[in-house]
């Protein structure tokens, strides 16, 4: 009889290894949010019985209804406000404007809409009603792009993180982590450098390399150290130094793959997990009617987005004129165009459909069958 009840506690604790995970998503970038999404997807949808608590600004995309996601809470944060942020701060969207502004100038502008997007983050309602709530969590996921003050769940909670990079290793990540980097042999993120490096390219690489190291020191340690302290240390009694968190982490999961970036260095918990958030092709359905106009297209079909940051309907009118104009000589090819606004400014190719947010995926996986 004991014996029994011994094998009936084994397997009721067999199947209680779910863990509770605390995921923070706080980039305004939807990108950021969907290369996250998928991991948590991935995560409920496991034998092990997992259930997570995502914090994020963005809305579930239709192409997430189908997804298991009964095990995923939400908590949004009304992305509008970090977006007037972002934009106040002077982050223009635009490309005219982007292109205006220098890539230190925009590289200091980040670091402090990143550090006060935190602090409209951590100040959100919902989110204090869950720091006293008493809720607990086993583990915290956590974008740390311009958000490292975000490790203060982590203490709070008393559970390791595992950070997640939707850029790639960039100077930052590799510091907290202790990773080598050589200024020589790895271009910054912020220069259109490859790793063959001419001998300027090596020099302006080393004077920016060295302008992140500064700016991160005397800048971004600061004020996310400001927003730290003065959210969690009402919670916690004695707090720890920032500092000493963001030295303790214990994953870093990187959106980069070897077959399409360059060769180098990682320690073994730093992990390349590039493609993590493509899904299955036959999860991927393109609707109708973009199908048949891709269908007609004699040469193909040629899919123009410059992402999630940069707006095609903020392009000059001569450069878009431009692209028109090319377009409607190759009449052999359908092109489909990221377009961010309901109308289109110019008369529009009847060789051509835009859309603010296309199947990104499934148009690229599509093929004639």
């Amino acid at each position: 009889m004991r014996m029994l009840q011994l094998l009936s506690l084994w397997l009721l604790c067999s199947h209680a290894t779910g863990a509770n995970i605390l995921a923070v998503l706080p980039s305004v970038w939807r990108s950021h949010y969907l290369f996250g999404r998928r991991l948590m997807q991935q995560l409920v949808a496991g034998p092990q019985n997992h259930s997570v608590t995502l914090i994020s600004p963005h809305a579930r995309g239709e192409a997430d209804v189908a997804a298991p996601l009964y095990k995923i809470r939400e908590i949004r944060i009304e992305d509008q406000d970090l977006m007037q942020n972002w934009l106040d701060m002077g982050m223009s969207f635009e490309a005219e404007q982007m292109h205006a502004q220098s890539v230190m100038e925009r590289f200091t502008r980040m670091i402090y809409a990143g550090t006060t997007n935190v602090d409209l983050l951590l100040s959100d309602a919902q989110v204090q009603k869950l720091l006293t709530s008493g809720e607990k969590f086993d583990l915290l996921i956590v974008d740390l792009f311009l958000s490292d003050a975000l490790l203060g769940f982590a203490y709070y909670y008393g559970v390791p993180t595992v950070a997640i990079s939707p850029t790639g290793a960039n100077s930052w990540l590799n510091n907290m982590f202790g990773n080598p980097q050589s200024a020589s042999l790895d271009p910054s993120n912020f220069l259109p450098f490859t790793e063959r490096m001419s001998t300027r390219q090596r020099i302006a690489n080393t004077l920016m390399s060295t302008f992140e190291r500064l700016t991160y020191n005397f800048f971004h340690l600061i004020s996310q150290q400001s927003v730290y302290s003065s959210h969690f240390e009402v919670l916690v009694n004695e707090l720890p130094n920032y500092r000493d968190l963001s030295k303790n982490l214990s994953l870093a999961l990187i959106n980069s793959h070897p077959a399409m970036d360059y060769p180098r260095a990682y320690l073994p918990n730093m992990l390349e997990v590039g493609g993590l958030h493509l899904r299955d092709p036959q999860q991927l359905q393109v609707p109708n009617h973009v199908r048949s106009f891709m269908e007609a297209a004699p040469g193909g079909v040629i899919y123009m987005s410059l992402g999630a940051e940069v707006q095609t309907a903020q392009l000059p009118s001569e450069k878009l004129s431009t692209f028109l104009d090319v377009f409607t000589h190759l009449r052999e090819f359908h092109f489909l165009l990221k377009w961010e606004t309901e109308e289109f400014i110019q008369p529009l190719p009847d060789n051509m459909m835009i859309n603010s947010w296309w199947p990104q995926e499934a148009i690229l996986e599509w093929s004639v069958s």
